[in-house]
């Protein structure tokens, strides 16, 4: 039997972080959303456990941070040592307030956010999310899309079109079948046992550094997550049995260094082939794929689902723009042209980093490393640009700041931009303006502005839903008329 037709404007296919975040995205544009997800309920133990302050600004943007930031711990930082305990490369990770408004790294329990995403969706009139729901077919018919669906519990089909429909269903994703098939392999693959734990009171003495041990007998990273949960990763050999490694004798032998059960319990135990591939077709029509769908990092710089988040701020505006003002297809196509040299540069970072932390002569390998995020003995976070695409070069955007992040300054009173402006696109200049298409904010409201601009040696700065540069002035007049241009504003209309 088959359930009535439903028609909405954008199907997600996967309710994890990428496509809730993606859902709330669309809905602060009234965008009409249904989310099919395999699962009765969200996955109960932990899997991701980081993320940065980009990807924080971003749920502030999907409205979710306020509830979120009391579940997490802000991030010390990350050293990785010698066999001999010795520091080979440290990546600290300040604790202050960085220009995105908020600190540069935290760790979370993946269930925590999942469940504020969830809740979040729940409210959210526009979105209707459909649990043990799976989607068995996608067909692009020119304007619209057809898919199937069939509910898990009870068998019953689904039949619903959409304007679009993005797959967020993870690694093994249905609906990146649907697109032209091929993965660009960066050259990493290796088993890694991963270990969480719960202490039964704190334990100081463990630290509060993230620390990558590069020894070549027994690669091994320690986390230091939220509350008292702790997290050991460990290389193992691709022949051994998954379940033999699982052992809880062997498990508490091999962290008899640091915890014992007398002191902790072991949460979950997973085994995993840490992989670096990138899709090689990301869209076809109107069926686009974002996420572990699209792209798999390994996990040594923490930016796996961050990388997933991205695109979903990527995409959203572009979507909304396309069903308020008619498909665009160079739009678009800069959500693929844009994010994948982005994301493939993050992924071949954590790929150096892991062949570092599994290398025989890891100094070697450090003096190798051939990443500008390495300096010496000290690592920077990557603050990477955007991906040149066709929908720079139309704007007239300017180079080489185009594509660049935007930070996001405070009012006096302590409110952040994007607590006024969220998800939309801002216009950024010394002063107000008499008329604009877009939210002015000026360094008169934001004291901030003034000091960027200047250093700069800008006028205004017309920036992105996503917080991208979209293109910007150097002169007042260059200013005026762009704050009333009406072929950029479409682009966003």
């Amino acid at each position: 039997m088959t359930d009535e037709h439903r028609q909405y404007d954008v199907v997600i296919v996967g309710c994890g972080p990428t496509g809730a975040t993606l859902g709330l995205l669309l809905a602060r544009s009234g965008v009409k959303v249904c989310i099919l997800d395999k699962a009765r309920d969200i996955y109960p133990l932990p899997r991701a456990v980081h993320f940065d302050d980009e990807i924080m600004r971003i749920f502030q943007n999907a409205g979710i941070a306020e509830k979120l930031a009391p579940c997490l711990h802000v991030n010390a930082g990350m050293r990785f040592l010698d066999q001999e305990g010795a520091l080979l490369l440290d990546w600290p990770r300040p604790r202050k307030i960085t220009e995105q408004g908020w600190h540069a790294s935290y760790r979370f329990h993946q269930p925590d956010l999942e469940n504020i995403l969830r809740e979040e969706l729940q409210k959210t009139e526009c979105v209707d999310v459909r649990t043990e729901t799976e989607a068995v077919e996608i067909k692009d018919e020119g304007k619209k899309v057809r898919l199937r669906a069939r509910d898990l519990d009870t068998g019953r089909k689904q039949e619903m079109t959409s304007k679009y429909v993005v797959g967020c269903d993870g690694a093994n994703s249905f609906v990146r079948q649907s697109l032209p098939q091929g993965t660009e392999d960066l050259g990493f693959q290796q088993k890694w046992l991963v270990i969480d734990v719960i202490l039964k009171s704190d334990m100081p003495q463990l630290g509060e550094y993230t620390l990558q041990y590069c020894n070549p007998n027994f690669p091994m990273t320690y986390c230091r997550n939220p509350g008292l949960r702790r997290r050991w990763e460990m290389a193992i050999d691709e022949t051994s049995d998954d379940m033999a490694v699982q052992d809880q004798n062997r498990i508490w032998q091999m962290l008899a260094k640091w915890v014992t059960p007398e002191c902790a319990e072991i949460e979950r135990t997973a085994v995993y082939q840490f992989r670096s591939l990138v899709a090689k077709h990301w869209r076809d029509g109107r069926v686009m794929i974002a996420g572990d769908a699209a792209h798999l990092t390994p996990p040594f710089m923490g930016q796996g689902m961050c990388a997933g988040i991205r695109d979903a701020s990527n995409l959203a505006w572009k979507l909304s723009s396309c069903l308020r003002n008619g498909h665009n297809d160079i739009l678009l196509s800069s959500y693929n042209e844009e994010r994948k040299p982005h994301v493939r540069k993050f992924i071949e970072t954590a790929v150096q980093l892991g062949e570092l932390i599994c290398s025989k002569t890891p100094e070697h390998a450090l003096r190798t490393f051939a990443s500008d995020a390495v300096e010496k003995n000290s690592m920077k976070s990557l603050k990477l640009p955007l991906g040149q695409s066709k929908l720079s070069e139309l704007v007239g955007a300017k180079m080489p700041l185009v594509g660049t992040l935007f930070g996001q300054p405070g009012l006096l009173s302590g409110k952040k931009m994007d607590e006024i402006y969220p998800y939309r696109p801002i216009l950024v200049t010394f002063k107000p303006l008499k008329e604009s298409l877009y939210p002015v904010a000026s360094s008169e409201e934001f004291p901030k502005l003034e000091e960027v601009l200047t250093e700069s040696n800008l006028d205004g700065v017309l920036i992105r839903p996503d917080r991208y540069l979209l293109t910007y002035t150097e002169n007042r007049a260059e200013t005026v008329s762009l704050a009333t241009d009406q072929n950029i504003r479409n682009w966003f209309a």
